[in-house]
């Protein structure tokens, strides 16, 4: 797998060992992190999520 993808067999397997150690649990702890949001959008999501909840306030429909 080192050889087809190009990388350096002692960091593969480095990863392998870190992975059978810490468990499924920090793979979905990457994928979340890497999907969150950054923090400097947040007043931006906030005003776009207030809007969305005034619309259906006032009777409109999100779909």
């Amino acid at each position: 797998m080192a050889n087809y993808y190009h990388l350096n067999l002692n960091g593969l397997q480095l990863v392998f060992l870190i992975a059978a150690f810490l468990g499924f649990g920090f793979v979905i702890y990457l994928v979340l992190w890497m999907s969150i949001h950054a923090y400097s959008k947040r007043e931006e999501l906030l005003q776009a999520a207030q809007a969305r909840y005034q619309k259906t306030e006032d009777g409109y429909s999100q779909h």
